[in-house]
């Protein structure tokens, strides 16, 4: 991803949150289960939220380096199993989204669906 792609994707989110009454997060989406691989939690997460992520791409981190970066990892609504928000602690600076960009790996595939498991397997 690029600064500009990240930066608006926190824009996005904020914006979500000043309408749902929540001022004052600047956040990015992910999707984590504990213990699981990444193609695992993409399968998981499509089987247990009908076919969600939909990202053709994807990137991979961890937790513990999102919050070695003073991020906070939450999850979000029960309705979304494996949703999760990296939280920024105020406004994202370019050196915030820069550290944050450097913490993930390259872009690759994501697993195509035909090839899913149910979260049981």
């Amino acid at each position: 991803m690029t600064l500009r792609a990240v930066r608006d994707r926190v824009k996005v989110d904020f914006d979500e949150a000043v309408l749902e009454g929540d001022i004052g997060r600047h956040e990015v989406s992910v999707w984590t289960f504990s213990g699981l691989y990444a193609d695992e939690i993409v399968r998981v997460a499509r089987a247990l939220n009908g076919g969600i992520p939909p990202h053709n791409r994807m990137q991979t981190a961890t937790a513990g380096a999102m919050r070695a970066l003073g991020l906070e990892v939450l999850r979000t609504e029960p309705s979304k199993p494996g949703h999760h928000a990296v939280r920024f602690p105020s406004t994202p600076s370019d050196t915030d989204i820069h550290a944050l960009m450097a913490a993930f790996s390259r872009p690759r595939l994501t697993p195509r669906e035909d090839h899913d498991v149910s979260p049981s397997s």
